[in-house]
């Protein structure tokens, strides 16, 4: 059993880093600001502004969210 569970973590760490390259290109930065206006209202202050950004396909609530969660956490990776 635990050598079935060591064959499946190696796996999917393989498979992962495979794909780790392709992860980081334009398109990673790009989604990387893409609450770039919502965060910067938050962090000073205009709630309004914060409440009514609408940003591509999302409704101002997950802007609003993601920019908090990243306030209160900001994970780097």
């Amino acid at each position: 059993m635990r050598r079935a569970a060591m064959g499946i973590l190696i796996f999917t760490a393989a498979t992962r880093l495979m794909r780790a390259v392709g992860r980081w290109d334009e398109w990673a930065l790009h989604y990387a600001t893409y609450n770039w206006e919502t965060r910067s209202a938050l962090i000073l202050g205009d709630y309004g502004a914060a409440l009514t950004t609408w940003v591509g396909l999302h409704p101002p609530g997950y802007p609003l969210l993601h920019s908090a969660l990243s306030l209160v956490w900001a994970a780097p990776a």
